[in-house]
């Protein structure tokens, strides 16, 4: 163990799971993944929404209404993209998990 009380990031084990005890895997990420997820459209929407009103603070004028609805579309529509994404894929839906066994093989003289 290197010396540490722990097994920290020094050192490393196995864990054996059945694989009737493995409901999901997780996915592994993307470069697109904040915009799949919904997040650059929440963030997005919420700047525009802060500008606009921080503008029409600044210059007296008032503010357009549409504008902050259509900013909270954007936000809404970025909220259910991010409900709807799943971030794994469940076993026994749409997946489903080989076992490969992977001891090998006797040869016919070896079982002599």
């Amino acid at each position: 163990m290197w010396g540490t009380q722990v097994q920290d990031t020094v050192g490393a084990y196995l864990l054996k799971f059945h694989p009737n005890e493995i409901v999901w895997i997780k996915k592994n990420r993307s470069s697109i993944e904040p915009i799949r997820n919904g997040s650059v459209f929440m963030i997005g929407g919420l700047g525009y929404s802060a500008l606009h009103s921080i503008n029409a603070a600044y210059l007296g004028e008032p503010i357009l209404w549409s504008n902050l609805a259509i900013a909270g579309g954007a936000v809404a529509a970025g909220y259910i993209m991010k409900k709807l994404r799943s971030n794994r894929y469940v076993i026994g839906k749409k997946y489903t998990l080989n076992y490969i066994d992977a001891t090998p093989v006797k040869s016919a003289n070896e079982l002599q």
